[in-house]
């Protein structure tokens, strides 16, 4: 059962090609709330596409254009969104408090794991060429090859963490003299400067 939604943007497609019609983030509002707006008009999006390859839309290619470029302005937006959250929370985009516990259970360095899209390729795209298949199985094995790379880079990042000098701080917290507040600040700089690099990365390779 579809739900009620919004088919303005279909419409524009039917219409004229506009790509730039999502907003980036209107109002300004914080992640969260971007976040779950975002997923509303993901779903929205999702039905225009089944729309768009009903018999009578199945050759409109204008319209399957337009369409194809809203969905990647969506994602576009959304990863411009979580890069700018990023750089004021990087903990909270790596571990987000507004999934569940088993959500965030099946993150991979703040978001899906690549290679699991190879596995919607294998799932539903039929009919590759014996050329598309290699090149697939290429890019599967380098994609896997740099989730272990950033996986490794996450673990030396992490472990820095449980360094004595790190616990020693973070356990003194709340009796730390004036003169150890800089260095304190500074370690956990160092801290989120190590994620946001691995996070850029994952999702660049994302």
């Amino acid at each position: 059962h579809r739900p009620n939604i919004n088919y303005m943007g279909l419409g524009l497609c039917l219409r004229k090609p506009n790509p730039s019609l999502l907003i980036v983030n209107p109002g300004g509002m914080n992640f969260e709330a971007f976040f779950k707006d975002w997923l509303i008009r993901q779903e929205n999006l999702s039905y225009q596409l089944l729309d768009a390859i009903a018999p009578e839309n199945i050759h409109n290619n204008e319209l399957h254009q337009c369409l194809i470029d809203q969905v990647l302005s969506h994602y576009q937006q959304y990863y411009l969104e979580k890069s700018l959250a990023a750089t004021e929370d990087v903990f909270q985009i790596i571990s987000p408090p507004w999934l569940t516990f088993p959500e965030r259970t099946f993150l991979w360095i703040g978001g899906f794991r690549p290679s699991l899209i190879f596995k919607l390729i294998a799932n539903s795209v039929q009919d590759l060429t014996a050329e598309q298949e290699s090149e697939v199985q290429q890019v599967k094995a380098e994609t896997r090859r740099e989730e272990r790379e950033l996986g490794q880079t996450m673990a030396r990042v992490q472990e820095s963490v449980a360094s004595a000098p790190f616990m020693n701080l973070a356990r003194r917290s709340a009796n730390l003299v004036d003169r150890e507040v800089p260095e304190a600040e500074a370690a956990m700089k160092e801290l989120q400067k190590g994620m946001l690099a691995v996070l850029e990365a994952a999702d660049a390779l994302r």
